[in-house]
């Protein structure tokens, strides 16, 4: 069953925000220290590329204005 785009670009969006939400405030050098914060955001980072990838062919291919 294909999934609709919707989904996987409401999931890359919202895993955007919460990596940015969790980042805030922050400067280079507290994010560089603060270990939890880093991983929360990578985890979000791996949402994002696994949303991304579910993405179909066809969708990619008509939207090359999403990287």
């Amino acid at each position: 069953m294909r999934r609709d785009p919707r989904a996987s670009l409401l999931d890359m969006t919202q895993a955007i925000e919460l990596a940015l939400a969790l980042a805030q405030g922050m400067n280079a050098d507290r994010f560089l220290t603060d270990e939890r914060t880093q991983w929360a955001v990578y985890s979000q980072i791996v949402v994002l590329g696994e949303a991304a990838s579910r993405l179909p062919r066809d969708f990619q291919e008509t939207n090359p204005q999403v990287p």
